[in-house]
């Protein structure tokens, strides 16, 4: 159907008798011209996507398995970490565990209380920030997490005045 619509068309019929009229050398010029331009083609809408699809997909493949190497690598490290604070957890309440571990970091809290049944709220008032920020750390490691936190700075330079709310 699609040749017949294609042969009765005045413009194929005046391209195929200029072709008829051309020289053998010609037409055989033409027709790897064709050969060339249909290769062309054929690499630029399919073999250079699907090359580059394969380039991405291995590089992310990779990737994925430096993740996974990394996680794996790490596990032991991780779960060590979950037992500590499960065990510091539980043996110690969470107020206790705040005041020895900012005893430990040379910090003293202005004021600590209970927050509810699972909470801590602890003040502190002109302390220095990189000591509060490494006793922070500190309690992360422990799996103690902040639920909320207020900083303010102070006119020394180094202090503020902190606010935290501890969960368990």
């Amino acid at each position: 159907m699609f040749a017949s619509l294609l042969q009765s068309n005045p413009r194929y019929q005046q391209l195929a008798q200029q072709y008829q009229n051309l020289e053998s050398r010609e037409r055989i010029a033409v027709l790897c011209l064709a050969g060339f331009m249909f290769l062309l083609l054929v690499y630029a809408l399919v073999w250079s996507p699907a090359n580059n699809f394969y380039a991405d997909s291995k590089l992310n493949h990779e990737r994925q398995l430096e993740i996974i190497q990394y996680l794996r690598s790490t596990e032991d490290k991780a779960r060590a970490v979950s037992q500590l604070s499960t065990t510091t957890s539980a043996a110690q309440p969470l107020l206790q565990t705040i005041s020895s571990l900012a005893g430990n970091a040379g910090i003293r809290p202005d004021r600590i209380q209970p927050e509810g049944a699972v909470g801590v709220s602890v003040w502190f008032d002109d302390v220095a920030f990189d000591g509060l920020v490494a006793w922070l750390e500190v309690l992360n490691q422990q799996g103690i997490i902040i639920g909320q936190i207020a900083i303010d700075r102070e006119e020394a330079p180094g202090l503020v005045n902190a606010r935290i709310i501890f969960h368990n």
